[in-house]
């Protein structure tokens, strides 16, 4: 019967009756004895499996089930059939146990976070739920992408707090604008100070462009500045023509030019130049123009006290002066040597240097009243 597959209660029932039957002088009988204790217990654990499954079908608290799982593979740990099963039995309730626990903790973390106005204490709470369940957590994803949120509007509030403070130095000009650029690519969205982050960022990239003008501008004056003054140096323009790059130099940078005040001065030293030149040229002229010797002696004497320092043709005219008051002595009369010439009174009208004529006026011109300067 048992070979043939029978059930469990026509197996016992026939070994029942076979003892029934052969009580004495039976040499099986302690084996069938034997046999029918075996399937009593075979009995009980199928019962009790029964029992158990439909138990386990039921909405019972997980830890009553856990329990008569337990006691059942106590009871019955040998020639149990159902014992693997008992124990994946166990083991996916002692799962869906932790998978509760893990759905009430995240329900509780997400009352609690809500509790909270501070990023870094909510990015805390999500942290220690990920620690406290790292492995074979159904919210793990959730929490850490939460985690992973809060973590970057941190970053974000702390990068735009570091920028803020930064002092506005125009050496890091260009670096503030990188890292201002940097914030805005990196926290484009969700970021509270985008706008404000973005208005930063145009003031930088004008103030950098200014700068930049401005460097190149100051290169354009030393460029400028440089080379006017190696012409100068190696006296290879005319005068004229230096006075002429000078004055476009100073034109075309009067403010925030550092070369202001030497191109300033070169500039008046140049044209006082070309006045002595031109003053000096005039008085070369004199004799041709037939000049009486008191009008180029006035001439002469009118150019050193215009001119008395600086002056390249000085000791020309020094010699000049005493070579045109020897001549004039000579040619007064003796007996008006002992009476001193009286002056001759200067013309109160301005002077045209090109059309005087040096025969009908000469005149003397004293320390106090100057041969007239293009200067004034």
């Amino acid at each position: 019967l048992e070979k043939q597959g029978a059930a469990l209660g026509e197996t016992l029932a026939a070994w029942q009756k076979f003892i029934d039957t052969y009580p004495d002088n039976n040499p099986h009988l302690d084996e069938a004895k034997a046999r029918i204790q075996e399937l009593n217990r075979s009995a009980r654990i199928e019962s009790s499996f029964a029992e158990l499954k439909k138990l386990h079908s039921q909405d019972t608290p997980a830890e009553n089930k856990i329990s008569a799982w337990t006691a059942f593979i106590d009871t019955y740990p040998d020639n149990n059939t159902h014992l693997d099963e008992a124990k994946t039995r166990i083991q996916e309730l002692k799962q869906y146990q932790a998978r509760q626990a893990i759905e009430e903790k995240y329900r509780e973390t997400e009352e609690r976070e809500n509790l909270f106005a501070s990023d870094v204490d909510r990015a805390l709470l999500w942290r220690q739920f990920i620690d406290q369940y790292p492995a074979n957590n159904p919210r793990l994803d959730e929490a850490t992408s939460k985690l992973a949120s809060l973590e970057k509007a941190i970053a974000l509030e702390n990068r735009f707090t570091e920028l803020s403070s930064l002092e506005p130095s125009e050496e890091a000009l260009e670096t503030r604008l990188q890292e201002w650029q940097k914030f805005v690519e990196t926290y484009s969205a969700n970021n509270p100070h985008l706008d404000e982050a973005k208005t930063r960022l145009a003031g930088l990239r004008k103030s950098v462009m200014e700068k930049k003008l401005e460097e190149h501008r100051v290169r354009q004056i030393e460029e400028n500045f440089s080379r006017l003054t190696q012409g100068h140096e190696e006296n290879t323009t005319h005068l004229r023509q230096q006075i002429s790059q000078w004055q476009a130099f100073v034109n075309k940078y009067p403010s925030n030019n550092p070369y202001l005040e030497i191109a300033t001065s070169r500039l008046n030293e140049l044209k006082r130049s070309q006045e002595i030149e031109n003053r000096y040229a005039m008085l070369q002229q004199l004799k041709e123009v037939d000049a009486t010797l008191t009008a180029q002696l006035a001439e002469w004497r009118g150019f050193v006290e215009a001119y008395p320092g600086g002056n390249p043709h000085l000791e020309e005219a020094r010699t000049r002066i005493r070579t045109l008051e020897t001549d004039l002595s000579a040619t007064i009369p003796v007996s008006q040597t002992a009476t001193a010439p009286a002056a001759v009174e200067a013309p109160s009208e301005p002077v045209d240097w090109g059309t005087r004529d040096y025969k009908t006026q000469g005149f003397h011109t004293s320390s106090s009243q100057s041969v007239p300067d293009s200067r004034s």
